[in-house]
């Protein structure tokens, strides 16, 4: 077909047309068409463009001219191609000569990526403690949010830039991630290196008395299974040299000071930890209580306490066998009969502003022993025999005696009988009993003194057969009695005898007996005067 000059018009035109949509959108020339080819149908959902209404296209009669159409942006149509022609012959066949095909659509940038920073965590991986993540160097416009890991899987609810270890993480390693985001970027993730395992650890406890000389112990409470420790013992927040195991004695040079402990503990592949205590109350220099007095029923003990810190005020508190005895609270204590086969021991305590109270117990006496007040019988005189009597003591309490004469030691008298010498005439006899019992006391007593011992009666001839006006000298029958062949009763201490009708014959114990008074006077007796 012959090209007519306003076919050429259309499709400069267009071409025109196309060059402007290029410059207007970025997007390249369209590739030059033939014309008359089939075109690709094609769909454009970015902008296009299309020839303004008021200028349509018209075809024009041959030789005619007519202006080029003026290009107007439609803000979303939908251009489709031709429709590629069928073999029959259009009325209008297309030119033959090459032209731009339009292609106006507009092209988004690509997003930009972020720079991402490298995360790290700060803190102790402790149950209890606080983690903190430190996220790095992010783009100035990177908006940040956190998730916390543990052993890799997201811990619930863990999304701010600390976390508290929970004690479900025991044992586990800890790591955050933290995602940056912005508008026209990329988002990005960057996860920080996991810490050690978590371990479980306590705030140590002291157990003891906090006083000089007493024994403290470090408490280390409850930490992860198979954790080891080791002890640094403190006054006044300082180290002390040398005292770094689980137990500390407190010496004197830190009396008035406040003692803690710092326990470190160590476990492979976890976190290790230190703890220390909290600081005790003042370290008191205490006495040492010692008792004085003998444990003996009815005896009196005092307490002495000792040397403490000056300013200490002092209180008592008596204990039979560790039992606080009740009401005895004061510095002197009376042992009770109840007390009878018990230990007796006293408790100090010292209580001074600032410091911490201390106690100190004194060692326990022997058992309490039941001792008896001792007595002399028998006639104080020379010649005759004393006996001791103990008195009431413990049961089972074994005795041992010593005779003594004007307060002075009689050598060798040392059992319950005492025969009096000669030269104890005169003299006052007292004897002293000591009752020994296996765990109790060992008492001494002594009996109160006797009367001046008498010298020894005038001695008289061994009694025999006599004539039968002057009668005979017998042994008494019984201690009470004489025999019936002699019924004059002679007592040698009062030189006097009693014949049966005597006022006090029947009260009167014999020495001698004689058949006839004639008898009784040439043996130095005199008759009784009633």
């Amino acid at each position: 077909m012959k090209k007519t000059p306003a076919r050429h018009a259309v499709i400069g035109a267009a071409a025109s047309f196309a060059l402007t949509a290029s410059l207007l959108f970025g997007a390249a020339p369209p590739a030059a068409a033939q014309v008359g080819s089939p075109a690709p149908s094609e769909t454009f959902s970015s902008q296009s463009v299309t020839p303004s209404p008021s200028a349509g296209v018209r075809t024009e009669a041959p030789g005619s001219a007519s202006p080029a159409p003026s290009p107007s942006v439609s803000p979303t149509p939908t251009r489709t191609a031709a429709p590629s022609p069928s073999s029959s012959p259009s009325p209008t066949s297309a030119p033959t000569s090459s032209a731009p095909a339009p292609s106006p659509t507009r092209t988004t940038p690509a997003p930009r990526t972020l720079t991402a920073g490298t995360p790290t965590v700060s803190g102790a991986a402790v149950a209890g403690s606080t983690l903190t993540a430190a996220p790095g160097r992010w783009s100035s416009a990177a908006t940040l949010s956190y998730q916390w890991l543990s052993d890799g899987v997201p811990i619930r609810g863990a999304t701010k830039s600390t976390y508290k270890v929970g004690s479900g993480q025991v044992g586990k390693k800890i790591s955050v991630r933290v995602t940056g985001t912005s508008s026209g970027y990329t988002s990005a993730e960057r996860t920080s290196k996991a810490t050690s395992r978590v371990a479980q650890a306590s705030i140590p406890g002291i157990t003891g008395s906090v006083r000089v000389g007493a024994t403290l112990t470090a408490a280390p409470g409850k930490w992860t299974s198979g954790t080891s420790f080791t002890y640094q013992w403190r006054a006044d927040g300082k180290a002390i040299k040398g005292a770094t195991k689980k137990t500390y004695k407190v010496g004197s040079s830190h009396a008035g000071k406040r003692i803690s402990v710092t326990v470190t503990g160590k476990k492979s592949g976890h976190t290790t930890v230190e703890r220390t205590s909290k600081q005790t109350s003042r370290a008191l220099s205490t006495g040492s209580p010692r008792i004085s007095g003998k444990a003996i029923a009815g005896s009196t003990l005092t307490a002495n306490p000792g040397t403490w810190s000056s300013g200490t005020k002092l209180s008592y508190q008596w204990m039979a066998d560790g039992k606080r005895i009740k009401g005895a609270t004061k510095k002197t204590y009376k042992i009770g009969a109840a007390q009878q086969g018990k230990k007796i021991a006293v408790r100090v305590t010292g209580t001074k502003s600032g410091h911490a109270q201390a106690q100190r117990n004194s060692s326990a006496t022997a058992r309490v022993m039941r001792a008896g007040t001792p007595s002399i019988s028998g006639t104080v005189q020379v010649g005759k025999t004393l006996t001791a009597k103990p008195g009431t003591w413990t049961s089972k309490t074994s005795f041992t005696y010593q005779w003594y004469s004007g307060g002075k030691r009689i050598k060798g008298a040392t059992k319950r009988t005492y025969k009096v010498g000669a030269a104890q005439q005169g003299k006052k006899i007292t004897v002293k009993v000591t009752g020994k019992k296996s765990g109790h006391t060992t008492v001494t007593k002594s009996s109160k003194a006797t009367g001046a011992v008498k010298k020894a009666p005038a001695s008289r001839p061994a009694p025999k057969k006599s004539t039968s006006s002057g009668g005979v000298r017998r042994a008494p029958a019984s201690s009470w009695d004489c025999p019936r062949s002699a019924p004059i009763k002679g007592n040698a201490n009062s030189g006097i005898y009693h014949v049966p009708s005597a006022r006090f014959y029947n009260a009167t114990k014999p020495e001698d007996c004689f058949s006839t008074e004639s008898a009784a006077v040439r043996a130095g007796y005199r008759k009784a005067k009633v």
